[in-house]
């Protein structure tokens, strides 16, 4: 191992069939326990404990992992947590966090792990780095050029944490006015979708930072708009409007990609052989590597009732998908798994050295095993004031007038309204999904010095408080407040 370090030191070319063959060379020196780490990712909560006020890396937790050879860790430990400890880490803290668990790797196994967060719009896990619209948003403007900008700070942002990957961007073109998940799309047609993919991809990756296609194939297309219902779709349908998008950006180079939870046609994504591997590796020739989402082999065995228990779930995504990474992510079970599928014959050597060496050549792409913790030199640029204008500026490009009824605009400033609904004084509402937690937050104490709530800004329009009326009337949950008087409110306004 001391060897194979001090080749992977050495300067080199860049070029796929160098890197490949650089990895390689890795693999090939690797057991198959070392082989398996590389494939399996774990959720940073694993790692992480409150202690003062503050979520800290237990040095022990890491050790344990490095020492199972664990190869890539994810996520923020504010996703999830319900702890009162909300804001987030600066770039500062979370390379402070990221140097220690590389550090500990590095020094048990020779090698980096890779890290992964959902920068969706902007670093939204950096504490302090500028929030942009959403994908949704984006896709409005009709200007890929905007794609291409948001991508290169949220890319920009994330390296400055030290931060290596990135899970996006989405790539499902909205079928289903109900689908949960639509305000991370680029909207209904495959073409936008396309064109704003291939951009935020170019963005992304312009700071040495892998993108991740998501969520291959037909994420988006359930009949109920319900996430993770099943999909039917036609041949025609997939290839003319599902895998555009997916060939667009593979073409324009992305580095990685995340599979999906649904089944396509009876068959979980996870297992899928016709699109895991005839479409994509064949067809499409995506030669990254492909992870898969939250808990998705296993959600073979206790949700598609596809698979007997999780070690024959394993075995079916081995067998007939392209998978390289599990991700996992709360244990380390998946590595069991696949050593008594391996010690069985049931997953061969080759096919776990094929994964391996797919993920080893990103990381030497990212440059990580010379420089595991990268944008010590962005740390500083994080909120600055060109990230905050171009977000301004995509938010207003975004703006979309449907119709005019009546000539309702401009609006007549000498007239009186009521402003109602959950996120009138809610700047996290504001923000949705995906800002600082996997769901946001609720209120405004998370961005004490930034934005301006709908409430605050149209106050400071209408200037004139009998003009201007506000009441929530609502939660976000749909339970209501006082009704009747919301009613009222809106009666006496000239507008609502």
């Amino acid at each position: 191992m001391k060897v194979l370090l001090a080749l992977v030191a050495l300067p080199y070319a860049t070029g796929a069939t160098h890197f490949n063959a650089q990895a390689k060379v890795i693999v090939d020196a690797m057991t198959i326990d070392e082989l398996i780490g590389q494939m399996t990712q774990v959720n940073i909560d694993y790692v992480i404990q409150d202690q003062n006020a503050k979520k800290v890396v237990v040095p022990s937790k890491v050790a344990d992992l490095a020492n199972q050879r664990i190869g890539s860790y994810l996520n923020s430990p504010f996703s999830t947590s319900t702890s009162a400890i909300v804001t987030g880490w600066s770039a500062t803290e979370w390379r402070s966090a990221i140097s220690q668990i590389q550090t500990t790797h590095k020094a048990t196994t020779g090698h980096p792990i890779i890290y992964g967060v959902d920068s969706l719009h902007g670093a939204n896990y950096v504490k302090n780095a500028v929030l942009f619209p959403h994908q949704i948003n984006v896709g409005a403007t009709f200007d890929p050029a905007f794609a291409s900008q948001m991508g290169r700070f949220a890319g920009r942002d994330t390296r400055a944490a030290g931060i290596h990957w990135i899970f996006g961007p989405c790539l499902e073109p909205a079928r289903h006015k109900g689908w949960p998940r639509i305000m991370e799309t680029f909207g209904e047609d495959p073409t936008v979708v396309a064109d704003m993919g291939r951009a935020i991809v170019q963005g992304i990756q312009s700071n040495n930072v892998a993108a991740c296609f998501k969520h291959y194939i037909g994420y988006s297309g359930s009949a109920s708009g319900k996430d993770r219902d099943p999909v039917t779709l036609s041949k025609h349908e997939l290839l003319n409007i599902f895998m555009l998008p997916f060939k667009a950006v593979i073409d324009a180079g992305i580095m990685t990609g995340m599979d999906s939870y649904i089944a396509l046609n009876g068959v979980p994504n996870s297992a899928n052989r016709q699109t895991s591997i005839d479409l994509l590796r064949t067809d499409l020739k995506f030669d990254g590597f492909l992870v898969s989402d939250w808990e998705e082999i296993y959600m073979m065995e206790y949700f598609h009732k596809y698979a007997t228990d999780r070690q024959d779930a394993v075995f079916k995504a081995m067998s007939n998908s392209s998978l390289d990474m599990s991700m996992v992510p709360t244990d380390t079970s998946f590595i069991g798994y696949m050593k008594t599928l391996f010690d069985s014959g049931k997953v061969s050597l080759d096919r776990i050295r094929t994964s391996a060496q797919r993920i080893v050549k990103v990381k030497l792409q990212l440059d990580l095993y010379n420089d595991p913790v990268p944008g010590a030199d962005l740390a500083n640029a994080v909120g600055d004031s060109v990230s905050q204008n171009a977000a301004l500026e995509t938010a207003k490009a975004s703006l979309v007038l449907v119709k005019n009824t009546n000539n309702v605009l401009p609006l007549d400033p000498a007239k009186s309204f009521f402003f109602t609904g959950p996120s009138i004084d809610d700047i996290g509402l504001l923000c949705g999904g995906w800002t600082i937690r996997w769901q946001g937050v609720q209120g405004t104490s998370n961005f004490p010095a930034y934005g301006r709530t709908i409430q605050a800004a149209m106050s400071a329009v209408v200037g004139n408080a009998t003009r201007a009326q506000f009441y929530q009337g609502v939660n976000i949950d749909g339970t209501w407040w006082d009704i009747n008087l919301a009613k009222q409110k809106a009666q006496a306004a000239d507008y609502t």
